[in-house]
């Protein structure tokens, strides 16, 4: 079974397996897993995840910084001249002992 096949049969039987009982979610991941090849596990991740196709909503980071926070970091990577980490790293030795 291709790729896209499979992708089709599971959108094909995600609504019936979400809105099955116990007993019939058992004799729908059987077939499915006989059918698509996939072990049982796998199967239920395909089918317990969000719909095939739908857009999964992007969960934000929370603000970790003030604004006053970062206007007073702004102010004082300007006055050191807009440095970076490659230039505030100490210099290492290159003596050979």
């Amino acid at each position: 079974m291709s790729a896209h096949a499979k992708r089709e049969y599971v959108q094909a039987i995600y609504q019936r397996y979400r809105q099955a009982r116990r007993p019939e979610k058992r004799q729908i991941l059987d077939e499915f897993c006989q059918v698509a090849g996939y072990h049982r596990k796998h199967a239920i991740r395909l089918l317990n995840r969000p719909a095939p196709g739908a857009a999964a909503p992007r969960r934000r980071r929370a603000v970790t910084y003030s604004a006053a926070a970062i206007d007073t970091l702004r102010a004082i990577w300007e006055a050191a001249e807009y440095a970076w980490s490659q230039r505030l790293h100490a210099r290492r030795s290159c003596r050979k002992g």
